[in-house]
């Protein structure tokens, strides 16, 4: 009698496993599409901030020069800019 009790658990949790499995495995999947979408939206908005950037650069040249350019002095200005708030960020830690 003690075996049919035995062996109807071991089914029973074997069945619990594959269940387990099968979730696991829906899940899996589910983070693998997710993950190759923002693959690809990760690119775009990067090609979005580099135009948003070089725009930026171009406008900024209005500030030093007095027409929207681009040229050495401005982007020495942002390097100065970006070290400045580096060199910042690094006194806040």
């Amino acid at each position: 009698m003690e075996d049919i009790r035995m062996e109807n658990w071991f089914w029973s949790y074997k069945k619990e496993d594959e269940q387990e499995d099968v979730e696991r495995n829906k899940t899996k999947r589910k983070r693998q599409r997710n993950a190759r979408w923002m693959k690809w939206a990760r690119r775009v908005l990067m090609v979005e901030l580099g135009v948003i950037l070089i725009e930026g650069m171009f406008q900024f040249g209005h500030l030093v020069r007095g027409y929207n350019s681009f040229g050495g002095e401005s982007l020495v200005l942002l390097a100065l800019i970006g070290a400045g708030a580096w060199q910042l960020r690094q006194i806040i830690k």
